[in-house]
């Protein structure tokens, strides 16, 4: 397959004055939310050049986040001064604005200035890049067994159980409920073995992700999303790692789009209900890519981790790349919240091509890059003669993917397996159990230092069922409240009763929330307590309580709401709660559905202006 071509890729602001058009000088930027700094060349007026020798091209705007509590009216003056002629605030997580640089004004020294003032936490040129797909397919192809999900050793070079265990782990669980983001060059939202919710395409700014057939590396998204959720046990086709889950598509790698489209992808997709996005590509055209850690693709991803999920924090997984290099430069990899995943091939040895170093956090199996004795991974292709090589005469399938293109959405579904095997946990705690219960393949080669991590491997290769099993476990049952119901009298001391179990027998607590009749101002709260549970409530016009089980994952569902009066006595003053949640009374303001943002309509992507940024497929 030709490769996406490089266009203008993104870069960030210099350290210094640039020599007139035409001239090659190098400089210094300094656009990376850790702090270090990456080298580029200033080849023109509108372009400029990374150490891998990708090129990028400015546009009018600058891209800057700002601190917690920094209003935009603070940093205007100063900002007006450097030569900005205007500004908007960007969707998603506040203090992320674009800026419009006035004519005869350079965007990279502007940045480097703003990146100086009091209050502004990161800033960088609005480059238009080129997403750069990170894996390319052979006109070849191997054997059609799913050996990544079961290898028995049937297959010439295979090895048994160099998989994910994935048929143990869909004995407990297949990824029902789950959505992953599949960001990616297109996805066939047709394909009969594929279940897609509604996507976006940021390429052309519309609703409709199909492939579009003119497209280098069109097929590429629809072999992804059947990696990480075809549908399953449908007498149909291939299986999904998370067969039980959905497929959001979202086409991102295409033409030139401008950086704060990248930012506004994430954005969407987590708002719109995404538990995991699947990241097949690089911003770089070099397979070992020297790329800086933009603050806005950096802030994307904190806003995933924070906001996601209703707050436990959306997925977020990246390839490592195919160039058999350190991925030390790569700023998007540097970010300690992304699943960075290589490759490991059929035999448990590391796939020739894998980008290995520090950053990598686990493995999954896929195909070797060309020919050999190793297998290539049977996944979805675009409906009809059109895409990669037929798998045994079916147009609808192919047996040729590879690379960390398909290692990454294999991650991905392992991820969806572990929300539905326990959806109370947070990014970080899946991301953990990822990396914690991989397996220690190769131990010679991989060298696992004392806490178990190797250069080339990072954690191991992924275990779906041990991930599973580790994570697996069901929410204490919706408590029943026993007293006080009704009316009651003032003794000093109201007896609060209530029961509850937990389906998996673990060891509960209880926490008690007591509030005014229609107020969610907390009176009272006891948190991690056993029943009965004694609170001095002096008479008044009527009380309202709730209870929720607590394991070590946290709360379960909350009971159903008591009222209750008290009456004869003293009035006395009620026992404060330490501090209120932010939530107050949660049977006033429920806690969100993860997918209640899903029915959101699409016209706020559409509002976000003309795409115009290319990707490089992993």
């Amino acid at each position: 397959m030709n490769r996406i071509g490089k266009c203008c890729l993104a870069a960030v602001a210099a350290a210094a004055l640039f020599a007139p058009a035409g001239h090659a000088e190098q400089f210094t930027m300094h656009p990376h939310w850790n702090g270090s700094s990456i080298a580029l060349t200033r080849l023109g007026d509108d372009t400029v050049g990374l150490p891998d020798g990708t090129l990028m091209q400015l546009t009018d705007g600058i891209l800057i986040g700002l601190h917690g509590g920094v209003a935009v009216e603070d940093v205007l003056p100063r900002l007006a001064e450097i030569g900005i002629a205007g500004h908007r605030e960007l969707p998603g997580p506040p203090g992320v604005l674009r800026l419009t640089v006035a004519a005869g004004v350079d965007p990279l020294a502007a940045s480097e200035e703003i990146r100086a003032i009091a209050g502004v936490r990161w800033s960088h040129p609005d480059f238009r890049v080129t997403l750069h797909p990170t894996q390319y397919i052979p006109d070849d192809t191997f054997f059609d067994a799913q050996w990544h999900l079961h290898n028995t050793g049937l297959y010439t070079g295979s090895v048994e159980d160099a998989d994910v265990d994935a048929p143990e782990a869909w004995d407990i669980v297949t990824g029902a409920g789950v959505i992953i983001a599949v960001f990616d060059t297109a996805i066939d939202i047709s394909h009969e073995d594929l279940d897609c919710v509604a996507g976006y395409d940021f390429v052309d700014d519309d609703d409709d992700p199909s492939p579009e057939l003119d497209e280098p590396d069109y097929p590429h998204g629809t072999a992804a999303a059947g990696v990480a959720a075809a549908v399953g046990d449908n007498a149909l086709g291939v299986a999904g790692t998370a067969f039980g889950a959905q497929i959001m598509p979202v086409r991102l790698i295409g033409e030139g789009i401008d950086l704060s489209t990248v930012f506004w992808a994430f954005v969407w997709a987590v708002d719109n209900g995404a538990d995991v996005l699947s990241n097949s590509w690089s911003l770089s055209a070099n397979d070992c890519p020297t790329v800086p850690a933009y603050g806005s693709i950096w802030n994307a991803v904190e806003y995933a981790v924070t906001e996601g999920r209703g707050g436990l924090g959306t997925a977020v997984v990246f390839g490592s790349g195919n160039g058999a290099c350190d991925i030390a430069d790569d700023g998007v990899a540097a970010n300690p919240d992304i699943v960075v995943v290589g490759a490991s091939l059929d035999d448990d040895t590391l796939a020739a091509y894998s980008n290995f170093g520090e950053y990598v956090s686990v493995v999954t199996p896929s195909g070797p890059e060309f020919g050999g004795e190793h297998t290539k991974v049977r996944t979805t292709d675009v409906m009809g003669p059109d895409g990669y090589p037929a798998f045994r005469g079916n147009d609808n399938y192919t047996g040729t993917y590879w690379g960390t293109s398909s290692a990454t959405p294999l991650a991905a579904g392992v991820i969806a397996l572990m929300i539905e095997a326990n959806p109370r946990m947070t990014h970080d705690q899946l991301k953990t159990m990822l990396e914690d219960t991989a397996d220690k393949i190769d131990p010679g080669f991989g060298a696992y230092d004392s806490d178990g991590v190797s250069y080339y491997y990072g954690h191991g290769r992924v275990n779906a069922h041990a991930a599973v099993t580790a994570a697996y476990n069901r929410a204490p049952l919706q408590p029943t409240l026993l007293e006080p119901l009704g009316e009651v009298d003032y003794t000093g001391a109201t007896t609060f009763d209530f029961t509850g179990t937990d389906p998996d027998g673990d060891d509960l607590a209880f926490n008690l929330y007591l509030y005014d009749t229609g107020s969610t101002d907390l009176l009272a709260t006891r948190e991690g307590v056993l029943p009965p549970v004694e609170i001095d409530v002096p008479p008044g016009e009527g009380y309202t309580w709730q209870v929720a089980g607590v394991d070590l994952w946290g709360e379960g569902p909350y009971s159903e709401v008591g009222t209750f009066t008290v009456l004869g006595g003293e009035e006395e003053e009620v026992e404060e709660a330490d501090e209120a949640p932010d939530e107050a009374f949660p049977s006033r303001t429920p806690r969100q559905d993860p997918r209640a943002a899903a029915a959101r309509s699409s016209a706020e992507g559409q509002a976000h202006g003309s795409a115009t940024v290319r990707a490089t497929i992993r």
